[in-house]
């Protein structure tokens, strides 16, 4: 059962394993949650920002019991992966990027933190709905998903 640190390092690698792999993202750029602020983005291609981020009830007091007088404590929290693509470019490469991180995470369990509700949500661009574009000229797509995993003490 994984350490905390040790859950988030396998949840980013699944994301960045699957982005590295496919030709259509891989050399595109990643901001991670440790790295705050957009304003030096210095890109006119795609790009994704990735966050973790533990749900408060996921870090419950009740334990479960466990072997050999171990407990294990339930963890749970939301990837959340948000995909920026330029406005002019249509929602082929948005779309595609998109499936890159569905696909790195709908049925897979990576070393004891396993992925559930897997979903996708577009936050703006022309849908039909009057919605608009960012105002800086990006489109943007957000994927959550939920992950869960145990510690141990």
């Amino acid at each position: 059962m994984p350490t905390i640190a040790e859950a988030r390092d396998l949840i980013l690698q699944t994301f960045k394993d699957a982005w590295d792999a496919d030709p259509t993202s891989q050399n595109l750029e990643v901001r991670y949650d440790d790295r705050y602020g957009d304003s030096d983005i210095n890109t006119n291609d795609s790009w994704a920002r990735v966050t973790v981020k533990h749900d408060p009830i996921g870090f419950s007091p009740k334990a479960l019991a466990g072997s050999i007088g171990q407990r294990r404590f339930p963890r749970n929290g939301t990837l959340t992966v948000q995909i920026f693509t330029p406005t002019d470019d249509g929602q082929e490469t948005s779309d595609e990027l998109t499936t890159i991180v569905l696909s790195a995470f709908e049925g897979f369990r990576n070393a004891g933190v396993w992925f559930r509700n897997i979903r996708f949500s577009e936050v703006n661009g022309d849908f039909g709905g009057g919605q608009k574009p960012l105002s800086d000229g990006w489109r943007q797509v957000n994927v959550r998903v939920e992950f869960e995993y145990a510690t141990i003490n």
